[in-house]
C-alpha cells in the first residue's frame, strides 16, 4: 500500500500521533467512544486521502514521456478522485455532527493527522533539526 518512502514516513508517523490521542482520550474526556469513533474515522480518511493523492501523482509524474491523452487521464482521474473524496467528507462531517459535538471533534483531530504530520516534518526540515530529505 505504503510504495514511497514519504508515505511510510506519514503513516508511522500518523499512527503514533493516533496512538498517543487515543490514550489521551481514553483517560481525559468524558465521552471517550463518541471521541475514539471519530478520531478513527478521520484518521482513516486522512491517511486514504494522502496516499490516493501521492498514488494519482507518482502516476503523472512518473512516466516522463507520457503522452497527452495519457496526462488529460491522470488529470481526470485526480479531479473525479477530488470530488469523491470531498462528497464522502462531506456526509461523514454531517453523519458525525449528527452523533454529537464530541464526535464531530474526534472526526476534525483525526482528519489533521497527516496534515500536522506533514507540517511538522516541513518545519523540522527547515529547521534542520531532521535530514530526511523529504522537503528539499
Amino acid at each position: 500500500m505504503f510504495k514511497s518512502k514519504l508515505e511510510k514516513f506519514t503513516a508511522t508517523r500518523a499512527a503514533m500521533r493516533f496512538l498517543v490521542l487515543s490514550v489521551a482520550d481514553l483517560i481525559f474526556l468524558e465521552n471517550r467512544w463518541l471521541v475514539l469513533a471519530g478520531l478513527f474515522a478521520g484518521a482513516v480518511i486522512s491517511v486514504f486521502k494522502f496516499v490516493s493523492c501521492s498514488w494519482i501523482l507518482r502516476r503523472a509524474v512518473d512516466d516522463e514521456r507520457a503522452t497527452l491523452g495519457k496526462r488529460k487521464t491522470v488529470g481526470l482521474t485526480f479531479v473525479v478522485n477530488m470530488i469523491y473524496q470531498s462528497i464522502t467528507l462531506f456526509s461523514l462531517l454531517i453523519t458525525y455532527f449528527l452523533f454529537g459535538q464530541w464526535a464531530l471533534a474526534g472526526l476534525a483531530a483525526g482528519i489533521l493527522l497527516v496534515p500536522f504530520v506533514m507540517m511538522g516534518n516541513a518545519i523540522t526540515e527547515t529547521l534542520g533539526i531532521t535530514k530526511n530529505g523529504f522537503f528539499l
